[in-house]
């Protein structure tokens, strides 16, 4: 088993396997064991378990019928002795006795050439396990996403190196200019429509499809087979209108050419380095309420408090839409509640007259759970303008740019997922975790079952407020419902 390095003095890590956690002999630094490293750990055992005939990886054994394990495991005997018809024949009685045996499903998909067979096994897997990565990784081979050099590489678990480029990376760019007079462009996001402010041309631009969630695991899957991460400084935009080059940063995905005034969009790059949105959400907040709300805040009670003790007044302001992005997160997860009954005298344990813990499973789920992509401005002040209404999404068309620039995402859909477990874990908590009895402890812990997401471009007005007294401080307005709020004298938009 490798030791990876420590992080702050990179000196091999020690694996302490009772608690799946490492630590550094040198400075102390420790960490849980990820996710990819407990598969990795645990691969030798499940490939042993998959050689060996009868048992089950995928299906509790407990949840099984005897009559249906018994044709499993004449299938698996079957399989060993390379009589793969005898092992199919097996399969197919077993999932006639219990439909819900995965494992029965996975062999016949694993051994049958037909490939509709095939894929309605994986799929049936799927609707019982929707994160099955041996499912999904099959079902991708069929359906062309990989290839099986490709799928090969994605049972690699390791996490995928990350490869910094400095020099800035050819962009291509979709230029919003009209195609009358050649004028700019403007968008009415709350329509839909684009016109040029110049000759009068407008048009509604027609959406190609419905925003849908990734699968968490098909693009873990891809990500792996790709085999590389680009971590790059920047890219450079060509402006068709005017020949004109400039290198904008890696975090813009739009921006105004300075000599024309053309706006374009970023459609990919050289490298692929990073993921489209699949929809936004239009702003609903004019520039003109947008500052009205910051005033209104200016004036709340701690602000006049304030005051009293500093020259806070606001000496000049400046203030912009930009759609900044969010991963939006569906999570099934499966919820373990377990209760220890503290009034259970010690005899009666011991004589296990009744167990003093009691444990259940079931399945919830939550939806629509956003984690900002961005640095900057930071978490804790965005998470104070409140929620959007995701029921307004529109799917994303470069054309809805037009009036308000974007920006791409400084986390990626791997880092926003274990902020979003997180916060499904906290929630599930809170929910299952008081049994109101005062001697009843209980714990509730989430194992997810399947993870969807989707990158949205969300409104907001971000201001930065210029105080009397020399102070800066952000102010951030939601673009849809309005909230708004304000940050830290001398804080600056990263808060």
């Amino acid at each position: 088993m490798s030791q990876p390095p420590c992080p702050k003095c990179q000196t091999p890590m020690q694996f302490d396997d009772r608690e799946a956690r490492y630590t550094c002999p040198q400075c102390g630094h420790a960490r849980y064991e990820t996710l990819d490293e407990a598969q990795a750990r645990m691969r030798p055992q499940l490939e042993a378990m998959n050689r060996a005939p009868g048992q089950l990886r995928m299906t509790d054994r407990s949840q099984v019928s005897a009559r249906a394990l018994i044709h499993y495991e004449d299938g698996q005997a079957a399989r060993m002795r390379g009589e793969i018809d005898e092992a199919l024949r097996a399969f197919e009685k077993a999932i006639d006795l219990d439909s819900d045996l995965v494992d029965a499903h996975y062999w016949i998909a694993q051994l049958t050439d037909d490939e509709a067979l095939k894929r309605e096994h994986l799929s049936l897997i799927l609707a019982h396990e929707p994160g099955n990565l041996d499912a999904l990784r099959a079902l991708m081979v069929l359906d062309g996403r990989l290839t099986p050099e490709e799928a090969a590489r994605t049972h690699d678990s390791g996490g995928v190196p990350m490869t910094h480029v400095a020099a800035p990376i050819q962009a291509v760019t979709e230029t919003l200019i009209c195609p009358v007079c050649g004028g700019a462009l403007t968008a009415d996001e709350s329509t839909g429509a684009v016109s040029c402010k110049f000759c009068g041309y407008a048009e509604v631009p027609q959406p190609t499809s419905d925003p849908m969630g990734e699968s968490f695991g098909v693009a873990m899957l891809e990500r792996r087979a790709q085999g590389v991460q680009w971590q790059i400084g920047g890219r450079i935009i060509h402006c068709n209108q005017c020949g004109a080059e400039r290198t904008i940063p890696a975090r813009e995905l739009s921006m105004v050419c300075a000599f024309c005034g053309s706006t374009h969009v970023i459609e990919t790059d050289a490298l692929q380095s990073f993921i489209a949105p699949d929809g936004l959400i239009p702003f609903h907040i004019s520039e003109t309420q947008a500052q009205s709300a910051i005033r209104d805040a200016l004036k709340g009670i701690g602000e006049r408090l304030t005051s009293v003790f500093d020259d806070n007044k606001i000496a000049r302001a400046g203030l912009i839409g930009m759609y900044l992005p969010f991963w939006v997160y569906d999570i099934m997860v499966t919820v373990s509640v377990t209760t220890l009954d503290t009034r259970m005298r010690r005899e009666d344990v011991m004589r296990r007259v009744r167990s003093p813990y009691q444990n259940h499973q079931f399945q919830d789920a939550m939806l629509g759970v956003a984690v900002p992509g961005v640095k900057s401005p930071g978490r804790a002040l965005l998470e104070r303008i409140g929620d959007y209404d995701l029921s307004n999404i529109r799917p994303y068309q470069p054309e809805l740019l037009a009036r308000y620039p974007a920006r791409l995402y400084d986390y990626d859909f791997e880092r926003g997922a274990l902020d979003a477990r997180e916060e499904v874990a906290k929630v599930m908590r809170a929910r299952y975790g008081r049994d109101g009895s005062p001697n009843v402890d209980t714990t509730v812990s989430t194992m997810p079952r399947s993870i969807s997401f989707m990158l949205l471009l969300l409104p907001v007005w971000v201001a930065t407020l210029y105080e009397r007294d020399g102070d800066v401080r952000p102010a951030l307005v939601n673009g849809q419902t309005g909230l708004c709020a304000l940050g830290r004298a001398g804080s600056a938009v990263e808060e």
